[in-house]
């Protein structure tokens, strides 16, 4: 198996580990999250496969982009302005109320969907 070019991780943790071992030669793993509650830490021979294999590791985080001058605010009020107008379309798996959101997590736990999980007030 050659691998995967692009890891985008925002579980952390145990995933984050077998999603690097399945990083392709040259390509890119980026941590944005840690929703499983732990974060990703490298061991030595984890970094020696990242140097060796040409790979690239990057971290990510929007509170962290707070202290550029105001990038954060322009960046998420362009994004939002976008779907507003149609131009960028946030795919929905499936729509609950809020009496059904035990229904939800089982629905996220099962890892069957594609796309957001919406709760309605």
């Amino acid at each position: 198996m050659q691998g995967l070019d692009v890891v985008l991780d925002s579980v952390g943790g145990e995933v984050a580990n077998v999603a690097l071992g399945l990083l392709a030669p040259f390509g890119e793993f980026v941590s944005y999250g840690a929703a499983s509650g732990e974060m990703l830490v490298l061991t030595p021979e984890q970094s020696g496969r990242l140097i060796f294999g040409n790979q690239r590791f990057s971290g990510f985080a929007l509170p962290g982009w707070q202290a550029r001058d105001g990038w954060q605010a322009q960046t998420l009020a362009g994004l939002f302005q976008r779907v507003g107008q149609g131009a960028l379309r946030v795919p929905i798996a499936a729509s609950f109320s809020l009496d059904e959101a035990a229904d939800a997590h089982r629905l996220i736990e099962s890892r069957t969907t594609a796309g957001k999980v919406v709760l309605q007030p």
